[in-house]
């Protein structure tokens, strides 16, 4: 009887991780759209156009920026970081905000500037992050990213804010 609790109860992990491994938001994300949750959870999350979860799910490792972009389309706006110097953010092809140190390549860089503008005061980027999702309210919502390193997917993150 023990064996047979214990196998069950391997198989039930075993399906729990597996289930949350593939969800979007994971196990936690699954259980705040239930009726009964939801309704606590008040999802507030705003996509971009062009996004879906089918095409989130196609994005792999090593894709391209344009890759990416036939997939999910324009992100929302970008994170520019540069490691050690700060980080800007851009939206539609102009910065919005810049969180930097005093001194260094992001010195110059100010609200309103082109994206070729900062390239050639600041250069490159370490790695650029593109947000597809937000709360208009300041509320939880399902957060969808893309990270590129050298115009490269290098990692994806979705998972659920509660707030």
């Amino acid at each position: 009887m023990r064996l047979a609790v214990a196998g069950f109860l391997g198989i039930l992990v075993v399906f729990l991780l597996a289930m949350h491994l593939y969800l979007l938001d994971g196990l936690d994300g699954w259980l705040f759209s239930t009726p009964l949750l939801n309704e606590a959870f008040l999802d507030d999350t705003c996509y971009a156009s062009g996004y879906s979860d089918s095409g989130f799910r196609s994005v792999k490792k090593d894709m391209t920026v344009g890759e990416v972009r036939t997939l999910i389309g324009e992100p929302l706006w970008e994170t520019w970081s540069y490691e050690g110097h700060g980080m800007v953010f851009v939206k539609q092809g102009v910065v919005t905000d810049v969180a930097r140190s005093r001194h260094g390549p992001l010195s110059q860089v100010t609200n309103g500037l082109g994206v070729a503008q900062v390239l050639l005061l600041a250069g490159a980027p370490i790695s650029r992050l593109w947000v597809y999702t937000c709360s208009p309210h300041s509320r939880s919502y399902r957060v969808r990213k893309v990270e590129f390193q050298a115009n490269r997917v290098i990692s994806k993150i979705s998972r659920l804010y509660l707030d």
